[in-house]
Formats: C-alpha cells, structure tokens, sequence
C-alpha cells in the first residue's frame, strides 16, 4: 500500500477582500430584492402576457442602477429579472433571456446617455430629450425584442400577438424609464437633505389632494376630460421641478391605464389592444413634456441666478474700475508746462492688454525761479497696493520740491516716505529726478535704482554716467544718494523711462533683451 504524504495549510482570510465580497453580495441581493418587488407590483397590469405589462417600473430601476453605480449594478439587475421571470409560467430559458434583454436594456442605455452627456441631475432639458430618445426608445427595443422572440419562438405567444407584444413591452419600459429612473437619479443627488419648509408641506400636500380631485372628476367612465390633469402637472413641474413631474405622471399614468385596463377613462376603445397603446402614447407623452417643463423651469432659475452672479462681479469689476482710474490719474498727471520753449511730452502703454493696475509714475514742476523740476519712478508690483504707494511718493515729492529740497534730501525723503506707506518690506521704488536750469542749458540727474535718461544733443543719443544708487526702501539705514549736473547745451532731448521699455524682447521669438543699447540704436 503506497503512502503519499499530505500537507496542510491554513491562511487567514484578508479582511477588506472578504468585506469587499460580502458588501458586492449583498448589494446584488438588495437591487435584486428592489427589482423583484417592482415586477410584482406591475404584475398587476400584466397584458398579453402574465411578463408584459403596460407600466414597467424595474426598467427605470434598472437604468438608474447602471448610471449610479456602474457594472457593480449588472448582477443584481440581471438576478433579479432571472428570478421574476422564472416565478412566471415559462421555461428557464425564456427567464434567462428576459433576464439578458433587460439587463441589456438598462446597459446599452446608460452608456447612450454617458455619450450624450446626461447629467443625474436632469436639469436641463437636452437631458430630458436623451431620456426619452436614447433610454426610453432605443434602449427598451432591445428587451422588446428580446422578451417577445423568446415567447414566440417558446411558443407561448402566438403570432397574432407578437406586434401587439412588443408595442406593449416598448412602451411599457418606456413609461418605467421615464417615471421611476428621474426620482432615483435626482434622490442620489440630494446628499445633504433638509427638513421641507411648512409652507412647502402643505403645497405639496395642496397639489396631491389637487390632483386626486381632478383625476377622479375628469377621468371617470362618465366625465371624461384629460384635459383637466394639465394644469396640476404644470404645477407640479414648475413648483416641485422634476422630482414633482414625474410623481405627479406616475400616478396619472397609473390611473389611466387602469381605467384602460377596467374598459373605462378617455382612452377606452373597443378594442383593448388599442385602447392600452393609445394610453400609452398619451401617458408616455405627458411624462416627458412634464420633465421637459420641469428642466426648462430649473434652466431659467440657474440663467437668473448666474445673471445676478455676473451683474454683481460686473459692478464690482465697474468700482475697481473706477478705483484703478483714480489711482491712474494720480500716478500719470496731465502736465503742462509756461515755457514755451520747454516742452513736455508724456506717454503710457501698458505691457499687456487688460494689464493689472501699473505703479509707474511721473510729475513735472515748474518753480518760481523758472527751474523745472521732473520726476519717474517705478514701484516694484502690480495692483492698487503698490499704486497708492506710488501716489504718495508723487505726493511728497512735490512737497519736497517746493520746500527747496536738493536732491539728498529730496530722496532721503521719498525713501522715509516708501518705508512707512508700503505694503511689505519686498517692495521697493526707482527713481530718477532731474532739475532743469532756468537757461535750460544745464540737467542735474539725481537717480535712485533707476535706469539713467538718454540725452540726444548735437545729432547724438547717448547716455550718461551718473552716480550709482540703491533703489528707494533697500537700505535700512538709508543712503547718501549723489548728483549729477549735465552740460546739454541748446537744442536738446532728455529721454527718461520705466524698466518696462527696455526689458522686453527684440523680437517675438527671440531671447534677447531689448535693453538700453536696443532703445539708443531706435531712439537714433
């Protein structure tokens, strides 16, 4: 007798995979339960066959289930339809195929929607028109058919009935698509539920006591106007948006098409299996004008709510506005000069279209002695901050000016007055003030961090060596900042500017500076 050795082993079971498994049974189990349920619940209205009913609610269950939660809804969906059917009189198979064609149903048409861009919410009416044309048309043909070959070719449904079947069946899933599958939808929307309003409670209660008169006044065997549900599905549409809607056309697609099924209401006919398809197409029609109303209202209230949104950032855009012109026009001055034979000229570009609020600035003074003082600086930055800093200096520079302050003092002070009015110690300032003569035949240059002016005099550009100085709020200590007098004679130009002209590039696609050298070759 041959002995073989046995080897046994034991390892613990991960628990997040077996808690993974269990938590994927019993949501195939739950959605199974809920699918089975509904299917019951229609057997009531079964026609043709004990499987084919006029209003099929598990159609919207299931195609709300695959937009929610994706393939992990396929078992479910599919166990569910297997074990209805199966409770049916017809063979396995059948059940297997019915099972398949709604499953296939709901799959094929969550994934037209995916393609179309439907949004759970429903809020606009483009979802509506996929609803209705990708889910409840084309997607429910699939289980029509499918449902209706397998009864046929099981020989259960006679060829007489096949066409009537699967009109029925279409529109019955249809009805399902377009009444269970929006409040499913819009319930997983709505993650932080609130108490209703009172005033709401009762409205809601208002329009169902509303809608229950009229339905019994106007969908009798004797009074027959189904006309009369209109307004009462415009209010729920309009007030109760499409969780309303399609409450408020499930229970009139109910009504009528059990008073179509008891040979009473407005769509009663001689014969039944038209009868039930008139029913079905002015029930499946009143659903969706009802959704399509109930988005177009939520569309209107979105464009209001947006346009205010805009109307408010458009007038605070308008006071920025306005505070950034004010804050301009005391950065750049309208500068006029008494010497005719002095003139002044002045120019600002901002670097960008819809640049944010520059800190360039510039200021001229004529004194009583006839010496013209100028003045341009740069604050490091963009934005209302830097540029109130910049109306300051400009400021107290005039003080400065006419108190007769030379060109130490003068930037001692403008750089005492950077220190205590900006913003954070980053930001810092170029200056460079210049002191014409009253003969106009002498410039004194006193520069700050700034770049030195070009003077054109003679038929020639050039510039200048003028004393070196740290830019304004750089030291703590301050600075002795020097001076220069320039001998420019008669018939003269002095170019003073901002870091922005020369740091551009030469070209679009080049990497050099445009820099001083560029500027003194254009300015030649």
């Amino acid at each position: 007798m041959d002995a073989r050795p046995v080897a046994l082993s034991w390892r613990p079971v991960d628990r997040p995979a077996a808690w993974g498994l269990a938590l994927a049974i019993a949501r195939t189990a739950l959605l199974a339960a809920v699918y089975v349920t509904a299917a019951k619940a229609a057997f009531a209205l079964a026609f043709v066959h004990t499987s084919i009913a006029p209003i099929w609610p598990p159609s919207g269950i299931a195609l709300a289930a695959v937009l929610l939660f994706g393939r992990r809804a396929v078992p479910g969906v599919l166990l569910g339809a297997f074990l209805f059917n199966a409770s049916t009189p017809v063979p396995l198979w059948v059940s297997a195929a019915m099972g398949i064609g709604n499953t296939t149903e709901a799959v094929v048409g969550a994934w037209l929607l995916h393609r179309a861009g439907f949004r759970r919410e429903i809020d606009r009416v483009r979802d509506v028109l996929a609803l209705v044309g990708l889910g409840a048309l084309v997607s429910t043909a699939i289980s029509a058919s499918v449902g209706v070959g397998s009864l046929w070719l099981s020989g259960i449904l006679p060829d007489t009935q096949v066409r009537v079947g699967w009109a029925i069946w279409w529109f019955g899933d249809a009805a399902g698509m377009l009444t269970v599958a929006p409040l499913l939808l819009l319930a997983s929307t709505r993650r932080h539920w609130r108490r209703p309003e009172p005033a709401r409670v009762l409205e809601a209660a208002a329009l169902a006591a509303t809608l229950g008169l009229i339905v019994q006044a106007g969908l009798t065997e004797r009074v027959t106007r189904p006309f009369l549900v209109f307004p009462a599905l415009v209010w729920a549409a309009v007030r109760f948006r499409q969780a309303g809607a399609a409450l408020a056309s499930l229970f009139v697609t109910s009504v009528v098409v059990w008073l179509t099924l008891h040979d009473r209401g407005p769509f009663d006919d001689p014969s039944p299996t038209q009868s039930l398809l008139l029913t079905q197409a002015a029930t499946g029609a009143v659903m969706a004008t009802s959704l399509a109303l109930a988005a177009q209202t939520v569309q209107r209230e979105l464009a209001a709510q947006t346009l205010g949104r805009r109307e408010h950032q458009l007038a605070e855009a308008h006071a920025q506005a306005e505070l950034s012109r004010r804050l301009q026009n005391g950065l750049l001055p309208v500068l006029s000069l008494h010497d005719p034979a002095l003139r002044l000229r002045t120019r600002y570009q901002p670097g960008q279209r819809r640049a944010l609020l520059g800190a360039d600035f510039y200021d001229a003074l004529e004194l009583p002695d006839g010496t013209v003082a100028t003045l341009i600086g740069d604050v490091a930055g963009h934005g209302p901050d830097e540029a109130a800093v910049g109306v300051a200096l400009r400021a107290a520079w005039r003080g400065l000016v006419l108190s007769g302050h030379g060109p130490r003092g003068l930037l001692d002070g403008l750089d005492k007055v950077l220190v205590s009015n900006r913003p954070s110690e980053e930001v810092f300032t170029t200056v460079c003030c210049t002191w014409i003569s009253p003969d106009r035949t002498r410039v004194t240059v006193a520069p700050a961090g700034h770049h030195p002016p070009l003077l054109v005099s003679g038929g020639r550009v050039r510039v200048e060596e003028l004393p070196e100085g740290p830019a304004l709020g750089i030291l703590d200590h301050g600075y002795e900042w020097e001076a220069r007098t320039l001998e420019v004679g008669d018939g003269w130009t002095l170019l003073c500017y901002t870091d922005g002209l020369v740091e551009g590039l030469r070209a679009p696609d080049s990497v050099d500076r445009f820099g001083t050298d560029g500027l003194v070759e254009t300015v030649t």
